[in-house]
């Protein structure tokens, strides 16, 4: 089988924080604290820095007793064992760890967290015995110069809530790390642990028609759970059936920039009633809708450049930031000004005609707006909402008129002409 490569995944931070919902929390003390852990624990630890290379003596801390005072350490304040080990480092610090990734990770058996992001572990596999961690419920292995296969005992990790292996060049035949989670049926089926899945910026589906992520090849409770996923920049291309129908639970899908082609409806989305955030930009897809679709879910975040939308451009009620950039090939409907959550609207460089809504200008959050460079007419809407925006934000529409551009529109320069009234034509009579 060919093999594929997986890299560059980027984590979306915020999306994470507010939608995926994780909390992973302990009570612990992290760098600060004189409580000492066991003996056997803090030599786990000194085995663990002997096979790393730190030539920016990032964890010269790990000498003194107290080993829940070393940097990058935190232990649970009660049972005083080590819970967390953080040794990600920011990218701009350079003096990244390297060397090698201790076995003696497996001393530290109530271990719930491990950070080791932003390093330089380079030509290193991913360790296969990182899936004997059984306790681990975060793992963020990204950006850390690794590379090989991905080891099948990562999707058997019942407690894991996060994992993050973005940015590093892995290589895999299938996706058999991923479908071992519904094996775990116990962790991932009833409990429903683990809430994102980031795919991002990948190459993992260079060569892939068909993805089914709502019917039997990767099922269960498992993807009935999922509330992130995120596809984005996987570099796939030509004809693409995708489908997330089974996502029941899914707030945030990112399938943007994969050059994918084909043909969405409404069904798609029937069971997405939860969707918050819809990124699907720079794809080639095709919406098509009837007259009378109504989606189901409550948009906060619609981008979906590129695509092309159909006879059709449904106006939801629902959204609150859209992004049609390019390619829609018809009029605004009137109908816009019904979106009245909507914060900000993108529809910039788009092959769009005709005149602005005036149903525009009564949306009263709106807060960022953007139609330039379309093809529009007339004059833009009045209304301090609408006029208070930039100039920028309607330039590269030439038959586009009124303020807050320069060009006025036709009879705006003509003087008024006084309507006669029955005086006037008592003296005309005379």
């Amino acid at each position: 089988m060919e093999r594929k490569s997986i890299g560059d995944v980027v984590v979306l931070w915020l999306w994470f924080l507010s939608l995926a919902t994780i909390n992973i929390q302990f009570s612990l003390s992290d760098g600060t604290s004189d409580v000492i852990c066991s003996a056997r624990e803090r030599r786990a630890l000194q085995r663990i820095k002997q096979g790393l290379v730190d030539q920016g003596n990032y964890l010269s801390s790990w000498t003194r007793e107290a080993c829940c005072s070393w940097k990058g350490i935190g232990c649970d304040n009660i049972t005083r064992h080590v819970v967390k080990i953080n040794l990600s480092r920011e990218p701009m610090e350079g003096a990244f760890l390297g060397g090698d990734i201790s076995t003696s990770l497996l001393d530290l058996n109530h271990l719930q967290y491990l950070d080791l992001s932003w390093n330089s572990f380079e030509g290193l596999q991913i360790p296969e015995f990182l899936g004997s961690l059984t306790g681990l419920r975060y793992l963020n292995l990204s950006n850390a110069g690794l590379t090989g296969d991905v080891p099948r005992q990562l999707g058997k990790q019942s407690s894991l809530q996060y994992l993050d292996i973005g940015g590093i060049s892995l290589d895999t035949e299938n996706l058999d790390w991923i479908s071992s989670f519904r094996e775990s049926p116990r962790s991932l089926g009833e409990h429903c642990n683990l809430q994102r899945l980031d795919l991002s910026s990948n190459k993992l589906v260079k060569g892939l028609e068909f993805l089914d992520l709502g019917a039997d090849e990767v099922s269960g409770h498992f993807l009935k759970c999922l509330s992130v996923l995120s596809d984005g920049n996987s570099s796939s291309s030509g004809p693409t059936s995708v489908s997330v129908r089974g996502l029941s639970s899914l707030s945030y899908l990112d399938m943007s920039g994969n050059s994918q082609k084909g043909i969405v409806s409404g069904k798609y989305f029937a069971n997405l009633t939860r969707l918050k955030y819809l990124h699907a930009s720079s794809n080639s897809f095709t919406l098509q809708v009837g007259s009378d679709w109504n989606p189901p879910f409550q948009l906060e975040i619609l981008k979906m450049g590129y695509w092309q939308l159909g006879p059709l451009f449904p106006a939801s009620a629902n959204a609150k930031g859209s992004d049609g950039s390019r390619h829609i090939q018809r009029q605004l409907p009137m109908e816009i000004g019904a979106m009245t959550s909507l914060e900000s609207l993108d529809l910039s460089r788009n092959k769009l005609s005709g005149v602005i809504p005036q149903s525009l200008a009564g949306i009263s959050f709106l807060s960022h707006l953007n139609v330039s460079y379309n093809n529009f007419s007339g004059r833009i809407p009045s209304g301090t909402q609408i006029q208070g925006f930039n100039a920028s934000c309607f330039i590269g529409n030439l038959e586009l008129c009124g303020p807050p551009l320069r060009e006025t529109c036709i009879g705006d320069d003509l003087p008024e002409v006084p309507i006669p009234g029955p005086a006037d034509e008592e003296d005309d009579d005379d």
